[in-house]
């Protein structure tokens, strides 16, 4: 079973702003005479990705889907999620070796985005929500991202 190495794949923890701002945070709670306790089921992300997000509004009608669903998954795949997560194509490499892992076969990066499709298939059956619609959308152009990753021979 080949399984793939995902590009990027170390992860320097020193050079990570949600890393270097988490070790903060629990550097500042542990001090003596600090009334703040932490908790280890706390989240904590610094305020850039939680207040300085690029993502647009949801859409909540189809009326605003038909004019703007593929500019709103387009902000959305190379907006913030890009920034806090990574690119898609590190990403996807990412969860290809862990399903290959998992499921004891074969998964590679550009599969990983048509299954996630098919998974908002699945949620639009139950109920059709235009989250679903942009969720494909997007996940329509991340499969293009991976697909040109593995063209120009990254992934």
């Amino acid at each position: 079973m080949k399984v793939y190495q995902p590009l990027g794949a170390v992860h320097e923890p020193d050079k990570c702003p949600v890393c270097k701002y988490n070790k903060e945070m629990v550097m500042q709670r542990l001090e003596p005479n600090n009334s703040e306790a932490f908790t280890a089921t706390e989240r904590v992300l610094p305020p850039s990705v939680v207040n300085g997000s690029a993502d647009p509004e949801p859409i909540k009608d189809w009326a605003t889907a038909a004019d703007s669903l593929l500019k709103t998954a387009d902000r959305l795949v190379n907006g913030s999620r890009d920034k806090t997560y990574g690119s898609a194509e590190v990403h996807h490499s990412r969860t290809a070796a862990l399903w290959s892992t998992y499921l004891q076969t074969e998964v590679t990066p550009e599969q990983v985005s048509v299954l996630f499709i098919l998974d908002k298939i699945a949620r639009s059956m139950a109920t059709e929500k235009v989250d679903n619609f942009t969720d494909i959308a997007g996940y329509a152009q991340v499969h293009a991202k991976v697909m040109a990753a593995k063209e120009r021979g990254e992934i």
